[in-house]
């Protein structure tokens, strides 16, 4: 399995961090925006989320993605995982030594729901697991955050 540089990867993404954040601090009312804006909000969040895993960055910034009353459902535990700071930690230590990174994450879905982005997506980490995911966004203190996540 080859690791490549930080700089390597993000290169592939085709917006900057910059503009990224620009988009998720806009539109905060789902049922006044397209299908094609909400799409690009998810896409920008999650280009954002690619950006902490390639440069293996887990603190605040990469907290701020993420509501204070986040939700992890994943496949394997009998409990979710409740908040940032479990979130941190997690990432920190299935993704902080480098060796494992997510490599691409593909939009499938995007559904406007009253106040809420529903997004169903697929996952591939460079050791070639894949899954999909689903997550629940919230426009929370001036930007779209991930509220709930389902994945397999």
């Amino acid at each position: 399995m080859t690791s490549l540089s930080t700089s390597e990867l993000s290169a592939g993404l085709p917006s900057s961090y910059e503009e990224d954040k620009a988009l998720l601090r806009s539109n905060p009312n789902p049922m006044q925006m397209t299908d094609d804006q909400a799409k690009a909000i998810i896409e920008a969040g999650n280009r954002i989320y690619l950006r902490h895993h390639y440069s293996r960055n887990f603190g605040k910034e990469f907290e701020e993605g993420y509501t204070e009353d986040f939700r992890i459902y994943p496949e394997t535990q009998d409990d979710e995982w409740v908040g940032r700071e479990k979130l941190r930690h997690v990432s920190e230590t299935d993704y902080g030594d480098g060796t494992l990174y997510m490599t691409s994450l593909k939009v499938l879905e995007v559904f406007r729901a009253g106040d809420y982005l529903m997004e169903w997506s697929t996952y591939v980490e460079n050791n070639l697991d894949r899954g999909y995911f689903a997550v629940q966004w919230r426009f929370d203190n001036g930007q779209w955050r991930r509220m709930r996540d389902i994945f397999n």
